[in-house]
């Protein structure tokens, strides 16, 4: 095999517009003051009326206690310096933003590109009824006058009005939707007939701790009218996240699959619903290393440089002894018999001596392996099982303390590899792809990768989905043969 093979690529062709187009496509067609009149003043009024009838239903319960939703703005184009302008409310408290795209209507279009997708934005912020007051306040001044000046740090309030498609409230569908959630609930309950399930539950992030904590002991309440329970959170402020590992019984996610709307997933402390433990391998039906001695090798010294975030390895593996440095702080080697070692040992390989058959000379330092896949205790199809992250915790904290306890330490230790600069992930969660926002997961990776100096190598090649080129197949035959 060549060291640098030649590509060959098709002729540059015009293809078809992506989904996702430049942003902003063109000049977008606005409505008038009067027609957002007409579309949004009723919605408006419904969202104030919502706040004032929920406030007196918990005022009427537990003294003192005010309403707060999550209030979505949905705009095409985008509004610059818009977290300033919520700021400026008291009693408004951003959130997060992500992008979308609208299907062209009567009103939002691009004249420009008949039928093609909007773009636009959602922008999510925690309200209550206050905010809401004034909030409806500056809405209406801008129906009477949209040129009358805005006050001070305001005047994006005016330019979200005029490019606002909706607003309404985060709801159940958006907890929901888009997760995987509804999926996993369904295998899990129809093909795999579990009697407890587990989940994520990410909530609304709060800078505020006692808020944090009201939240999360209203989403425990809830779910204990729903016979759940909380295993374990996790909060990591720096990317914004607080998600809770819960348990549910099958009955009550049945429940909820026949019928979403009940008080835990009405919940206005819920940002989504996601599944655990989505990185499963297959278990090849090879072994992961030839059974021939390997090539003549000085073996590794000095520290380690790189890690790998994987399964355990076969570390006594006639390729592997002596080259790797394995720590295993949670003790899974006594539930991880060398039969289940498949993709740490693949990949370990891989790392030490990249392709076997490019005879190219062995990683010079150790290897550090930390063990973040497991064998699934609970398949019984496959021999040996899958491989996967474990569902008895959440993912964003088992990385978040790997990486943690290789270059900072925990626990009043030192860390236990200080000079490893490259972290190497080959695991991925179907459910969390790239798709406009971006994932926790993600979000994770840059801050670690910022924070501690490192560079994590993640694979692209998990996605168990085929991929379609868009390339004829006459044409792609043909770039083989030239090939």
């Amino acid at each position: 095999m060549p060291e640098r093979p030649l590509l060959v690529l098709p002729r540059p062709e015009v293809g078809a517009a992506s989904r996702r187009q430049a942003f902003p496509p063109g000049p977008l067609h606005y409505l008038s003051v009067q027609r957002q009149g007409q579309r949004l003043a009723p919605r408006f009024q419904a969202l104030q009326q919502y706040f004032a009838q929920k406030t007196a239903t918990l005022q009427a319960t537990a003294a003192g206690a005010a309403a707060e939703e999550v209030i979505v703005f949905e705009t095409i184009s985008s509004v610059e310096h818009f977290i300033a302008a919520v700021r400026r409310i008291p009693g408004m408290e951003w959130l997060t933003e992500q992008e979308e795209d609208f299907e062209p209507d009567d009103d939002f279009f691009d004249p420009g590109h008949a039928g093609q997708p909007v773009p636009g934005r959602l922008f999510l912020v925690m309200s209550n009824q206050e905010a809401m007051r004034q909030l409806l306040a500056l809405w209406n001044r801008y129906q009477a006058n949209p040129t009358q000046a805005f006050d001070y740090g305001l005047a994006n309030w005016k330019k979200l009005f005029a490019q606002l498609r909706d607003v309404r409230l985060w709801g159940v569908k958006d907890r929901l939707s888009d997760t995987g959630v509804l999926e996993y609930w369904r295998e899990a309950v129809e093909v795999a007939g579990d009697e407890r399930i587990r989940c994520e539950v990410e909530l609304w992030h709060r800078s505020d701790v006692q808020k944090r904590a009201h939240a999360f002991a209203s989403v425990s309440q809830a779910l204990s009218h729903a016979q759940g329970q909380v295993l374990g959170q996790h909060v990591i402020d720096e990317i914004a996240y607080h998600g809770i590992l819960v348990e549910l019984p099958r009955a009550s996610v049945a429940a909820i699959l026949q019928n979403p709307n009940i008080d835990l997933v009405q919940s206005s402390e819920i940002m989504l619903f996601r599944p655990v433990g989505q990185s499963v391998f297959d278990s090849p039906t090879e072994d992961a290393l030839p059974g021939t001695s390997p090539p003549a090798h000085e073996l590794p010294t000095g520290s380690p440089t790189v890690a790998l975030l994987d399964g355990l390895p076969i570390e006594n593996h006639q390729y592997l002894a002596g080259r790797l440095i394995v720590d295993d702080p949670d003790e899974w080697a006594a539930i991880c018999p060398p039969a289940t070692r498949h993709h740490g040992t693949a990949m370990a390989s891989l790392i030490v001596y990249n392709e076997l058959d490019a005879n190219q000379s062995a990683l010079q330092h150790p290897v550090y392996v930390r063990p973040i896949l497991k064998p699934n205790p609970n398949d019984w199809v496959n021999s040996p099982p899958q491989e996967g992250i474990p569902t008895d915790m959440l993912t964003l904290d088992l990385i978040h303390r790997a990486v943690r306890r290789i270059v900072q330490g925990e626990g009043g230790q030192p860390p236990v590899a200080p000079t490893v600069r490259v972290i190497n992930l080959s695991v991925g969660d179907p459910t969390q792809p790239f798709d406009r926002t971006v994932s926790p997961w993600a979000r994770l990776l840059d801050w670690l990768s910022w924070k501690y100096n490192v560079l994590f190598i993640v694979s692209a090649g998990n996605h168990a989905a085929d991929i379609v080129l868009n390339v004829p197949r006459a044409q792609f035959s043909a770039l083989r043969v030239r090939a």
